[in-house]
């Protein structure tokens, strides 16, 4: 006799049709799959909590790197790499030695964080290219997002290296790609998120969070530099191609989620939903940020994440703010403007809370 070993999504697939789950039920499988994949040696305290301890190991990493400059221990570049290449390793066996210990937990960040710093900065003093040194940043920053252990290093790590990929195209004078990687930010954070099943089943179940938060953060971040120009940070022009690009990833989205819920292509639903995203982004085309947060608030809603939805509402908001801020008309244009898109979001809702009434009664 055969004994099939089942992974976790299949179990759950074999238990729904055996009728022992019901299918109402399945919207909570990641859900339970991410508590099954978790560490227990993980801190389970809220985010805020979590936060917070971060910063107190920024905190930690600044003074035990002002011990190291009054000490004189790193006063050359070839002695800051020396230090970086001694922390950085320390760091990750400290970590992985004590998972269940707070303080050496805080200890190994610490000690991680100062190490990169001391990497990052012998490294552009040794070798003063710029090209070079963010090359050497995205891979040390990789390397330690897949060895160092921990939520928030991982989520720094994804952060750098989002950072450093930005200082290689104003390094190389090519800010246009930013629209490219802002489609790339998108498409990314829509692979981790709808997928998550399948990364919570696999090994590479701790990578998750980090990376789809990560992604998340980096495309709000890419958002925010619209304002940069404001300031003339950097010149940057042609946000259409990135409004462009995040409309037809927010139009998979929707077509996605709907063939999910067996609506066809050419019912009510998915026809109201294509013209409500056309008529969206003409006056929005040079506002690629509230797209973004509408991509992040489908995601929050579909995989039950409060976090994704905190975000994207706050980020929401933000851009439609500045959105009516620079808008270059009168006063009374403007709230002709937000009369209009209130009086459009009430429609789209009577006509949405009138199908599923139906759905309800058939």
């Amino acid at each position: 006799m055969t004994q099939t070993t089942l992974t976790l999504p299949q179990l759950f697939d074999q238990l729904i049709l055996e009728g022992e789950i019901e299918a109402a039920q399945v919207a909570d499988k990641a859900a339970i799959l991410q508590q099954l994949n978790a560490d227990p040696h993980e801190s389970d305290s809220p985010w805020f909590v979590k936060l917070m301890v971060g910063f107190s190991a920024w905190l930690a990493a600044l003074i035990l790197g002002s011990f190291f400059s009054l000490a004189g221990l790193i006063n050359s570049p070839e002695s800051m790499l020396l230090w970086g290449a001694i922390l950085c390793p320390a760091a990750i066996i400290l970590k992985r030695s004590a998972m269940s210990s707070i303080f050496l937990g805080q200890l190994a960040f610490a000690a991680s964080l100062v190490g990169q710093g001391l990497l990052i900065v012998g490294l552009g003093s040794w070798v003063e290219n710029v090209t070079l040194t963010l090359l050497c940043v995205i891979g040390l920053e990789l390397l330690l997002f897949f060895l160092y252990p921990d939520l928030l290093h991982r989520l720094i790590s994804v952060l750098a290296v989002c950072v450093a990929l930005l200082g290689l195209l104003y390094n190389w004078e090519w800010m246009d790609a930013v629209h490219l990687f802002t489609v790339a930010f998108a498409v990314g954070a829509l692979l981790v998120w709808l997928e998550t099943e399948r990364f919570l089943s696999g090994r590479f179940a701790p990578l998750h969070a980090p990376l789809g938060y990560g992604l998340v953060l980096a495309l709000f971040a890419l958002m925010l530099l619209k304002l940069a120009n404001v300031f003339e940070l950097f010149d940057l022009s042609r946000w259409w191609l990135s409004s462009l690009g995040l409309a037809a990833v927010l139009l998979y989205l929707g077509l996605w989620t709907l063939n999910k819920l067996d609506f066809p292509l050419l019912s009510l639903p998915t026809v109201s939903m294509i013209a409500a995203l056309v008529l969206l982004s003409i006056p929005i085309y040079e506002t690629p940020g509230i797209l973004a947060a509408l991509i992040v608030l489908n995601l929050g809603f579909w995989c039950h994440n409060r976090l994704l939805l905190g975000l994207a509402t706050i980020f929401l908001l933000f851009f439609l703010g500045t959105y009516y801020y620079y808008l270059d008309v009168t006063l009374l244009n403007k709230s002709y403007i937000l009369m209009g898109s209130g009086g459009v979001l009430l429609l789209l809702w009577a006509v949405f809370r009138q199908l599923n009434a139906r759905e309800v009664a058939l």
